[in-house]
């Protein structure tokens, strides 16, 4: 594997994690909403 072959391995895997990791904040953001609306409903 040339040296321009794993920086491109690098920067795809690079661009997977970033999706992954905004699918995560987009679930964790939904969390967070809900539990403050719980939060405010018990109040």
């Amino acid at each position: 594997m040339s040296l321009t072959d794993a920086v491109e391995l690098l920067e795809q895997n690079l661009q997977e994690e970033e999706i992954a990791l905004n699918k995560l904040k987009a679930i964790a953001s939904g969390f967070n909403v809900a539990e403050e609306s719980e939060s405010e409903i018990t109040m």
